[in-house]
């Protein structure tokens, strides 16, 4: 499959295409902006774990890390909760992901294996901020439906180059767990 800008190219080449200069501008422009935004989901992810990982131990003590699903499991005297953490920006199919990726881990809940499945979203800046806030009628429905909670946050740095974990918005399905 060729790249947007490659497709471009040779359909000026071969296919005698009229391409301007300008549209294979736009083209490039484009794709740099979407592998500037995936790179900051990486880094996003890096952070992420340790600024969860610290927010859960300061609500929770004991925090055990998971090497596959969920990434975190606290318990207390209700049962076993488990957190996986996931990074998010807005778009066209953000319900979509956010459906799907909770749809898969919801089954532990029905098998016994935890009491709460809190899924905990790092939203990367305000603008995608802005558009989880005014969906979150939408994301109440993929909560309730699926019996899990969800949690979207930022992770910035802290007084002493830490990075911390905020919430700016909570769905809690389960409130036998206290966030």
């Amino acid at each position: 499959m060729y790249r947007p800008e490659l497709f471009l190219k040779y359909s000026k080449d071969y296919l005698r295409v009229d391409v301007t200069e300008d549209a294979l501008q736009d083209v490039r422009e484009v794709s740099e902006s979407k592998k500037q935004k995936v790179e900051k989901l990486k880094t996003l992810d890096e952070d992420s774990y340790g600024a969860v990982l610290n927010w859960l131990h300061s609500r929770f003590g004991s925090v055990t890390q998971y090497g596959d699903f969920p990434d975190f499991v606290v318990k207390d005297d209700k049962g076993r909760h488990g957190f996986e953490i996931k990074s998010t920006m807005y778009g066209s199919n953000f319900l979509r992901q956010v459906y799907q990726k909770v749809k898969m881990g919801a089954s532990l809940i029905d098998k016994g294996y935890l009491e709460t499945l809190s899924y905990v979203w790092i939203v990367p800046d305000d603008l995608s901020k802005n558009f989880i806030v005014n969906k979150s009628t939408d994301l109440k429905l993929i909560s309730y439906k699926l019996r899990v909670n969800l949690l979207f946050g930022v992770v910035g740095d802290g007084d002493f180059g830490e990075k911390i974990y905020s919430p700016f918005l909570k769905i809690m399905h389960n409130t036998s767990l206290e966030i």
